[in-house]
């Protein structure tokens, strides 16, 4: 079960024709309105409320975020206590509810919250979910099994996106190629609250080509330790780095480029180091074993593809087809474009501009019979920045 729904109406009533199962994954993005007292997201089984998230605004003077369910018109007890309050009125948010076999599990922008344990068991039973109140709603997604799977025709890769959300720890990652020149490797976590140390490693069978091993308290210092293994003997270590960019329990994100001559790791968009080959056999890569993290997800794609890229559609566009497109724009951009075509017609022409006549806009339009044709320019909003990093997803 998978649905997609893109700038929803407020009450928004989405039904569950399957129920809930174990590692459903509900994702909400929206904001608060400028005046926002109350936002709820009920999950419902019919007129019953199995989970109920109503963060307020204002309530005796303080933000609270009550959970509670109601069975046969009565309320039972709420939960109210949290550490923080993560909302702010007209400020984007992104809040993800996994359901397992056990409670609701909730993070807000990538940052763990609450668990809320069922007091309603009957997860098939589920039928819908209510947002409603003072939230503008951009994208409503639910996927079942934790896992989202979109097959974008990478060469590189067969299912060109995994994402999962509270993976098991040690997690192991299968790569059923091995390891390619340009690609990359993202880790998305945050280090246990309780670690002395975590690892990513890229392994060759019981072989270990990279040991990425940040230690949080090396002979009272911090470090990270990169080394290689080769038939059960450990290589020798570099330590060396600029800084040191990890706490416990506070999330990160880690690229790792794999390139013809080695290793380049960022965390949070800086470059951490890079590290030499000592196995030249990545086309014999087997896996890559994270230990010690929190995960969120762990993301393996090709890198730098060739521009202009093109990629057929041999069943054309359907309704509900997700295009998702990883890049960042060049340093020295002017602009660039992506195009959604019909033969020699675009469908759909979109045009960030990065200095059109002193303005940064984007430009939409259509190309048929070569004539440009229901041209819009929009400079209200423009998320791209040179040289860094986005996520462009298209339905």
């Amino acid at each position: 079960m998978a649905e997609n729904n893109f700038f929803p109406e407020v009450p928004c009533r989405q039904v569950l024709p399957e129920g809930l199962k174990n590692q459903t994954l509900i994702t909400v993005r929206g904001e608060p309105k400028p005046n926002a007292d109350r936002f709820m997201i009920d999950i419902c089984k019919g007129d019953d409320i199995a989970f109920h998230f109503n963060p307020r605004f204002n309530e005796d003077g303080k933000q609270v975020i009550v959970r509670a369910s109601r069975i046969n018109d009565v309320w039972d007890f709420e939960e109210k206590e949290l550490p923080s309050f993560p909302f702010r009125r007209g400020k984007p948010f992104e809040i993800k509810i996994l359901c397992t076999s056990s409670e609701y599990r909730v993070e807000v922008d990538d940052r763990h919250l609450l668990n809320y344990v069922h007091r309603m068991k009957e997860l098939d039973q589920i039928t819908h979910l209510h947002i409603h109140h003072d939230v503008v709603l951009k994208h409503v997604h639910i996927v079942t099994v934790g896992v989202e799977n979109i097959t974008l025709g990478n060469p590189l890769q067969t299912t060109a996106k995994n994402r999962k959300i509270f993976l098991k720890d040690p997690y192991v990652q299968i790569l059923p190629k091995g390891v390619i020149d340009q690609m990359l490797i993202t880790v998305h976590g945050a280090p246990k609250v309780d670690v002395e140390r975590f690892d990513i490693n890229i392994c060759k069978g019981h072989d270990v080509a990279f040991h990425f091993n940040p230690r949080f308290n090396e002979s009272g210092g911090q470090a990270i330790v990169r080394t290689t293994r080769i038939n059960g003997d450990w290589g020798p270590e570099e330590r060396h780095i600029p800084f040191f960019p990890f706490r416990r329990g506070k999330p990160f994100v880690i690229k790792i480029l794999c390139t013809a001559s080695g290793y380049r790791v960022e965390t949070d968009s800086n470059l951490v180091l890079h590290y030499a080959h000592r196995i030249m056999d990545l086309e014999k890569m087997t896996h890559i074993l994270i230990e010690g993290v929190d995960l969120k997800y762990v993301h393996v794609e090709g890198y730098f593809l060739r521009v202009p890229y093109i990629q057929v559609l041999p069943e054309g566009l359907k309704d509900k087809t997700l295009i998702t497109i990883y890049g960042a724009p060049k340093e020295d951009v002017d602009k660039f474009a992506i195009n959604i075509c019909k033969g020699k017609h675009v469908a759909f022409h979109f045009n960030p501009r990065f200095n059109d006549h002193g303005r940064q806009l984007m430009v939409m339009a259509a190309l048929i019979q070569n004539r440009w044709c229901s041209i819009v320019e929009d400079d209200s909003f423009f998320p791209f920045t040179p040289g860094k990093p986005f996520e462009l997803q298209s339905q």
